[in-house]
């Protein structure tokens, strides 16, 4: 990481200091009739940013490169260059938005070894102040 870089994590506050509560779609229509799940996610928020490159990411403080890997940050907004990237976990109501949302998970899981290190210091300093 570069020196001049701005590295911020904090807890968000609002309307909620727990966590924030998602239904999980069922994959088929076939598993409709299962019980509702839901994904707890916390509410941290990590900014990066240097001369080329920032991140911003919202979630749970949970194993952000693990996180990062299965795309269970609440939020992601990427941009390097003209590269920008933005992925939500909520489901996009057309399904051409949700196929340009998966398509940047792909690619924000593409870069994970470039992210890497970023994520790592995110979650030491995340640790110093636990969400729960």
């Amino acid at each position: 990481m570069k020196k001049s870089a701005l590295i911020v994590w904090g807890i968000t506050l609002g309307l909620s200091l727990g966590a924030v509560m998602l239904p999980v779609q069922p994959a088929k229509a076939t598993e409709a009739a299962a019980p509702k799940q839901t994904l707890e996610l916390g509410n941290a928020v990590y900014y990066y940013k240097d001369s080329t490159m920032s991140v911003q990411m919202y979630g749970s403080n949970d194993n952000l490169v693990q996180a990062w890997k299965k795309g269970n940050f609440l939020t992601i907004d990427y941009a390097k260059g003209k590269v920008v990237k933005k992925y939500s976990i909520i489901p996009e109501d057309s399904a051409a938005a949700q196929k340009q949302n998966e398509a940047a998970l792909g690619y924000l899981q593409s870069i994970l070894p470039q992210m890497k290190p970023y994520l790592q210091t995110f979650q030491r300093l995340s640790e110093q102040v636990p969400l729960k």
